[in-house]
């Protein structure tokens, strides 16, 4: 079998088992949810699933990291807040799209553990992408995974209040609202004054 017949097989087992992952978790809490469950959905072996993924959690984490990953890749690193807001606005496009399904995954608390795996996956993005921010130079690297785990927290709260029945806020008004305290954390550099500076004339 040639590497391009190969791959196509991948991907197809891949987005069987994601869709599958999706369908089931508008019947059923993600706790209740077995691999069983899946591969029956997929009509795929459960040889076939283990070859692929280690377990339920790790099939949801795939599907989040392949959704973030092409979000941000090719994501200029520069002061420009425009492409970060861009990316921000298609977040939630993406949950907009699919309100009833997530409104229902976020709202259950039998689904605490996917919510677990939603706010780990903000916080590696969200890491990645501050690491090599210029406006946050100032801080450690220590520093900004603590402000990048806050921000995942943030963000996934964000998400499940505005998908609530009833809520209205524009995905530009909820991707703004959150940029913007983004931003209020980047530290603006104030230049030291130099040695040879003359001190001003009184």
């Amino acid at each position: 079998m040639d590497r391009r017949t190969e791959d196509l097989r991948v991907l197809r087992t891949h987005t069987l088992l994601l869709r599958a992952l999706s369908d089931l978790l508008q019947e059923k809490p993600f706790d209740e949810i077995r691999v069983k469950d899946l591969c029956q959905r997929a009509m795929v072996h459960r040889s076939t699933f283990y070859a692929h993924f280690e377990d339920k959690r790790h099939l949801l984490t795939f599907g989040m990291q392949a959704f973030l990953d092409d979000l941000t890749d090719g994501m200029p690193c520069s002061d420009n807040p425009a492409p970060f807001r861009q990316a921000i606005e298609k977040v939630f496009q993406y949950f907009l799209a699919r309100r009833q399904e997530y409104a229902r995954l976020f709202l259950d608390p039998r689904n605490a553990e996917a919510k677990e795996i939603f706010r780990e996956e903000f916080a590696r993005v969200l890491t990645e992408q501050t690491l090599h921010h210029p406006a946050f130079t100032a801080y450690t690297r220590e520093e900004i995974v603590v402000l990048c785990q806050f921000f995942a927290g943030g963000l996934l709260s964000l998400i499940t209040w505005w998908l609530k029945p009833g809520t209205q806020r524009s995905v530009e008004e909820v991707a703004e609202a959150f940029c913007n305290v983004y931003i209020l954390h980047a530290p603006i550099p104030v230049p030291e004054a130099s040695q040879d500076t003359p001190a001003p004339q009184t």
